[in-house]
């Protein structure tokens, strides 16, 4: 009898101890896993051709025309053009993943702030047509 009402005692004090509030450690991981699928929507893959002149940048997409942002990642991707570009006006092919945010002042309608540079492809040969004059 005494065995009976011990274990119906410890089977309650169980039962009510499953609604404790959890802990603040459990609490900051959730916080963290919120913050980082907030980063993941932020950002997008973006596959187009790049090209740099006259200090400007420009990512050349599918549907856009974006501006690159020149941070350390967009002087990053830059030099990574630099080494597989012949001449000045190759637009590269690049595959990178950024923020697209709207541009505060004139110029291009968008931005692209770099977060990485995933690829950089060769240029195209020969799909530019250059015409020079006879005179």
């Amino acid at each position: 009898m005494k065995v009976n009402v011990l274990s119906l005692l410890l089977i309650l004090t169980l039962v009510g101890c499953k609604n404790e509030k959890k802990p603040e450690s459990e609490k900051k991981s959730n916080f963290d896993l919120e913050q980082v699928q907030e980063v993941k929507q932020t950002t997008r893959t973006l596959k187009g051709e790049f090209i740099y002149s006259n200090g400007a940048a420009v990512l050349k997409a599918r549907n856009a025309i974006y501006g690159i942002v020149l941070d350390e990642e967009g002087l990053a991707l830059k030099e990574a053009v630099e080494e597989v570009k012949e001449n000045e006006y190759d637009m590269i092919p690049v595959l990178i993943q950024g923020k697209i945010i709207k541009n505060p002042d004139e110029g291009w309608e968008h931005l692209v702030e770099v977060v990485k540079t995933i690829k950089v492809d060769q240029p195209q040969p020969n799909e530019n047509v250059i015409i020079e004059s006879a005179n």
